[in-house]
């Protein structure tokens, strides 16, 4: 693998017998920016399916005559949606129970309650993802009970864990998709399920001689996903946004069906409440509508809120920063309050407003912060160096820029700022000097810049992994990469913030502990491996035994 003889893997996380080793997550129930008169009690989805958020999320209702989730994932507690997903997924397997008597449809992974990232899919943030076990048959015809998803060929064959060969029950698996179609709850985009099972339904559909307006909706619906796995072993329904959903700052990506409903005028209708809120007498009325022209991304309303950064109340001020960084828009107002801005908990939300926007004004705005120190007093007594918040927010910037400065931060006498510049320059330069004998660490670094500081990021990023052999920024090196990921913290983000620049996915990876992090990225490339021309996984990093 390139690796030096002279260094140590640490050790591969072992896999549990019952479960992958990713990470268990919190369930939340998010704050949301009601508007006066809204209807609290229904559910919202926000956002899109791989970067939002649910209000009021439904749990799937167990025990139920025709629902049933698959024993093996129910310790994920993934069993919450929208209303209209788990409204459409009771239609529809009733639906199979009518023509098909005692037919359970098992279930696998909907969403989290409150929604948010989950470590088994890159979707089913929202509430408008749901996976769907297929119906299967045993060898003597009756209908099996999945003990998990089993992935079928394209006869429609699989086999279980025991050797039990199984059958793709087609006349079932097209009812249910009939089911979808006819149910009225919900819009769907896609099911996805791999072309051949695809073919296998649709010539069923033919077959039964189904209504012929049915069956193009659901060959426009059912589809094998692009740049992912092919779903042979489950149904994955996708939602698009309702009408509430819309109006709450949902995000339909993708393509457009036939009938395809944006709901694009209650959301005008409700970005002119917004705007008008704003000038409310009430503070709580003019947050909750500067929170909600965020979710909305109203470009639109840009210059309204910009005036929000001048509101008499801190916490509209604060959202008012959000709002404007999530959509990119009015930087130089956020910049210019940040230089007047007495409050300490908005100075914080400014400095982290402008670490989203992400340019090399905001890098620089941040960067001329760090030149004196900055104490902010926050409610509960505590005070804080405003450059510690701006070292932290500097840290992901991934931009070299800030690193003299961020030098210069740890011969502060503030020995949390110049811990925090410390961390930060280990992370943009993937290196620790250590300590030195009669050296400080500002002293080490120094010599690290004199050394180093005319090359590019990335030389430091591949000088930084030299002990893990990485020689390139190249899908070649992506095993060395995730030894990296179990290593020191700087280490590991790099490694990891590389692997997603080598995948060109975003995961949440960084969020989790290193041995899930190094586990989801092994799978994820081992997976797609010989697509993407990466070396075959040495054998003890495989995931797939």
């Amino acid at each position: 693998m390139g690796l030096g003889d002279d260094w140590e893997p640490p050790a591969v996380p072992a896999l549990s017998p019952t479960e992958t080793p990713l990470p268990a997550w919190a369930s939340t129930k998010p704050d949301f920016a009601w508007l006066p008169g809204e209807d609290r009690e229904l559910s919202r989805s926000i956002g899109d399916v791989t970067d939002g958020w649910v209000v009021n999320a439904v749990p799937i209702p167990q025990p139920h005559d025709h629902l049933r989730r698959i024993e093996s994932q129910v310790p994920r507690e993934l069993n919450y949606a929208t209303r209209e997903m788990i409204d459409l997924v009771e239609s529809a397997a009733k639906h199979v129970a009518q023509a098909h008597p005692n037919s359970v449809l098992y279930l696998g992974n909907f969403g989290a309650d409150g929604g948010g990232d989950i470590p088994y899919s890159v979707s089913h943030n929202s509430g408008r993802d749901g996976d769907l076990a297929f119906y299967m048959l045993d060898s003597s015809g009756k209908l099996a009970a999945p003990d998990d998803l089993l992935s079928f060929d394209s006869n429609g064959k699989a086999r279980g864990a025991d050797g039990t060969v199984y059958s793709f029950d087609v006349a079932r698996n097209w009812k249910l998709v009939e089911g979808l179609a006819l149910a009225g709850h919900g819009q769907i985009q896609f099911v996805f399920v791999s072309n051949a099972l695809r073919g296998k339904l649709l010539a069923e559909a033919k077959r039964v001689k189904a209504d012929a307006k049915l069956i193009t909706t659901a060959s426009e619906f059912l589809s094998q996903p692009g740049g992912a796995l092919p779903h042979n072993d489950h149904f994955h329904i996708r939602l698009y946004c309702s009408e509430r959903d819309v109006v709450s700052g949902c995000i339909n990506g993708g393509r457009k069906n036939n009938g395809f409903a944006s709901h694009d005028d209650a959301r005008a209708k409700t970005i002119e409440a917004a705007e008008k809120l704003l000038g409310s007498a009430d503070a709580t009325v003019r947050l909750a509508a500067t929170q909600r022209l965020g979710l909305l991304s109203s470009s639109g309303s840009a210059g309204l809120l910009a005036k929000r950064l001048n509101d008499d109340a801190a916490p509209v001020r604060a959202a008012a920063a959000r709002a404007l960084a999530s959509m990119r828009r009015e930087e130089s107002a956020v910049s210019k309050r940040l230089a007047v801005e007495t409050n300490a908990y908005v100075r914080a939300e400014l400095v982290w407003a402008l670490g989203d926007y992400g340019t090399k004004s905001a890098t620089e705005a941040l960067t001329a912060v760090l030149d004196a120190e900055r104490l902010m007093t926050f409610d509960d007594g505590t005070s804080v160096d405003l450059r510690v918040f701006v070292a932290d927010v500097l840290s992901l910037t991934e931009d070299a820029r800030p690193v003299p400065a961020l030098i210069e931060l740890t011969a502060s006498e503030d020995q949390t700022a110049r811990f925090r510049a410390n961390r930060a320059l280990k992370m943009l330069t993937n290196h620790d000097p250590g300590a030195k004998p009669k050296a400080s660490l500002h002293e080490a670094w120094q010599s690290w810049w004199k050394s180093h500081g005319k090359k590019s990021r990335d030389a430091w990023l591949l000088s930084g992994f030299s002990k893990f052999g990485v020689k390139a920024i190249s899908v070649k090196y992506v095993w060395e990469l995730t030894y990296a990921v179990l290593d020191d913290d700087h280490l590991s983000y790099n490694a990891q913030r590389m692997l997603m620049r080598l995948s060109k996915r975003e995961a949440p990876s960084l969020e989790w502990a290193k041995s899930d992090a190094n586990f989801y990225w092994r799978r994820w490339f081992e997976r797609r491996c010989p697509r993407l021309g990466c070396p075959k996984v040495p054998p003890e990093l495989t995931t797939l035994n």
